[in-house]
């Protein structure tokens, strides 16, 4: 009897011992819960501007019922769409507390963990003709680790479905997200796998068919005040069927690399994307590479600026040029002579253009600064005025290759139905080549044409040779006419 009192006495210690460090336990998850939710809504704000904050991108703790050895979550997505209508996803998420949640343990999962959440979509008006399509069950599914450290690991799995509406018809293959994330969400990995969405619009025939999405991104923070961001994505195949019988467009291996780096409010980013293949019906365009790149420039000035203009046309509508006051119009030219402040820097670079027979290519870089002086003052300045004050220095590289271009416009001539001669392409460029040519601007290299052209205090250099603004505007004209 001693003994077996003494083995009970050990299994109720450790049944309140458990209990009671369950309940803490519990008690430090919705801590981790709400902070990476008021994180989540101070990322978008940073990201999207003020905006983000009053109702255009937000996370909402719907409702939090914590109990001892669980809690049960409900947590949405609000956000407002292109057209300003609402619409929000809604989660409800189940929370097994640590230190061995006994879903965990289920799972085979056995280490220690601060709570195993099994999240799964609920039904909203935005989201009920998924459920419709799927009978009632939840097309996206979740598991979650919080560890002590607070690194978050989530799986999420979407299942395909297939519905119609007013809207039109959707096909989506289904699809894997997984996201890691410590504990103050300053690092963390994203990357996601779907294979096929399809949008059918039965009023006008239109048709998008997305094939093989892949998505990764890598976010750091190498001090409190910085944050990189490495994203890359890449889709196999997209087709686009316009209406009215035009030519169905089809891109191969359609790519983007996105990286940046932000100390404080100024960012350095640059934005690539890669067309693999590009056809138009039976015209294949070859392939483009865009790229654009931004440095010192300051994103609490961005998004002061487009905060004021979003009030703007919220308060005057398409209409807003002549529907402004004075002062709001000042208001609006002081916020965008605001965003000059940091010297940033903007391109267009590379942007290369190519077939079968070559290749061509453009670069265009704009060095910007704030007028000097007297803000007030530069806000009423004319734009002759100001034009020469803010564009500190303009670099423009061109480089063109004949037979590519005669190839290009013989099969854009064939993709909106017209012969694939190459005619046309040889006429336009030895015209425009020769007078551009003729008049400085332009320099030939066998089957090539290039310029180097730059702009700087006042002056302009052409091809290594000096001129002024006002000859090279004549030049200019003179070679279009």
């Amino acid at each position: 009897m001693k003994k077996s009192a003494v083995v009970l006495g050990v299994v109720v210690a450790v049944g309140v011992v458990y209990t009671a460090g369950s309940w803490y336990v519990g008690k430090r998850a919705q801590q981790v819960v709400e902070r990476a939710v008021q994180q989540a809504n101070e990322r978008a704000a940073g990201v999207l501007g003020p905006g983000a904050a009053n109702g255009t991108l937000k996370v909402v703790v719907n409702d939090y019922q914590r109990h001892v050895f669980s809690s049960d979550v409900l947590l949405s997505i609000e956000f407002k769409g292109p057209d300003g209508k609402a619409a929000d996803f809604t989660l409800h998420d189940h929370l097994d507390h640590g230190p061995f949640p006994w879903s965990a343990l289920r799972a085979g999962r056995y280490a220690p963990l601060l709570a195993y959440s099994q999240s799964q979509l609920i039904p909203t008006a935005a989201t009920q003709p998924w459920f419709d399509a799927l009978k009632g069950e939840s097309p996206v599914t979740a598991q979650t680790r919080v560890q002590f450290s607070g690194l978050i690991q989530s799986r999420w799995n979407f299942k395909p479905l297939q519905y119609k509406n007013a809207d039109g018809d959707v096909q989506f293959g289904g699809g894997f997200m997984s996201v890691d994330a410590d504990g103050d969400g300053k690092n963390g990995k994203f990357s996601g796998k779907f294979p096929s969405l399809t949008l059918v619009y039965p009023d006008t025939g239109e048709r998008i068919a997305v094939q093989g999405v892949e998505l990764h991104s890598t976010t750091s923070s190498p001090a409190a005040d910085a944050s990189q961001i490495k994203s890359e994505g890449q889709l196999q195949s997209l087709d686009l069927t316009p209406q009215q019988g035009a030519a169905a467009i089809h891109v191969q291996k359609l790519g983007f690399h996105f990286d940046s780096n932000q100390k404080g409010s100024l960012l350095d980013a640059t934005l690539r994307y890669d067309l693999g293949r590009i056809g138009v019906g039976d015209a294949d365009l070859g392939s483009v590479t865009i790229g654009s790149g931004a440095t010192h420039l300051d994103t609490k000035a961005l998004a002061a600026l487009a905060s004021e203009y979003d009030a703007l046309r919220a308060k005057h509508g398409d209409d807003l040029g002549s529907s402004m006051s004075d002062a709001e119009a000042d208001a609006l030219r002081q916020k965008a002579l605001g965003l000059l402040d940091s010297q940033p820097m903007l391109a267009l670079d590379p942007m290369v253009w190519k077939n079968d027979k070559g290749q061509s290519s453009f670069a265009l870089k704009l060095n910007l600064a704030a007028p000097q002086g007297d803000a007030s003052a530069a806000g009423m300045a004319g734009f002759q005025s100001l034009l020469p004050q803010v564009l500190q220095q303009i670099d423009f590289n061109l480089s063109i290759s004949r037979p590519m271009f005669i190839e290009a416009a013989a099969q854009l001539a064939k993709s909106s139905g017209q012969p694939a001669t190459p005619l046309l392409g040889t006429m336009l460029f030895d015209q425009y080549a020769g007078r551009l040519e003729a008049q400085g601007l332009v320099q030939k290299q066998g089957d090539t044409v290039t310029a180097a052209i730059r702009y700087s205090k006042g002056r302009v250099e052409v091809n290594g040779k000096d001129m002024s603004v006002d000859d090279f505007v004549q030049k200019a004209l003179a070679s279009a006419m």
